[in-house]
Formats: C-alpha cells, structure tokens, sequence
C-alpha cells in the first residue's frame, strides 16, 4: 500500500468440509445453505476466508482513525489436500 496506509490480515478461516463449497454471493443465502468457516486449519478443504483490512495511518505508522477499509476474500484450491485414512 501507499506511505500512509497500512494492510492486515485480520484473519483466516478453513472451510470446515459441511456444506457446499460454494460461497453465495447473492442474499438472501441459497436453498444449498451457509458455508462454514472455522479458524484452525487440521486438513486443508480447498477453500478459505481471508479478511484483510487497510488503515491510514499517520507518519509514525499509528492509525489515524480517518479511513478503514475491511475486505473479505475467498481462496480456493481445486485441489485441496485429501483428508488422512482413519486408524482402526
């Protein structure tokens, strides 16, 4: 970013595997149901929620309170790792 904004992630979140992996970007949600997230990751599903925020900042790097911008980006990988064969 510019000199006077600083960006963060806020947050990652791993689809938990129930429900499509399809996120609705329509409201209200489709007939298919809501997609979880949740916030450890043991098996990677193929899709996350990454939340990043901008803030302007002043010239020491401390946020001003003028501007904040908070985005929510969804990351998919058609190839997510496959869950570990369970243990007898």
């Amino acid at each position: 970013p510019p000199p006077r904004y600083r960006a963060t992630v806020t947050s990652i979140n791993f689809w938990d595997g129930v429900g499509p992996a399809v996120v609705a970007t329509t409201t209200p949600v489709p007939p298919s149901g809501p997609v979880n997230f949740e916030a450890g990751c043991a098996v990677d599903r193929g899709l996350q929620q990454v939340t990043l925020e901008v803030a302007a900042v002043d010239g020491s790097g401390n946020p001003t309170g003028r501007a904040t911008e908070r985005l929510t980006l969804f990351k998919r990988n058609p190839t997510p790792t496959p869950p570990a064969p369970s243990t007898p």
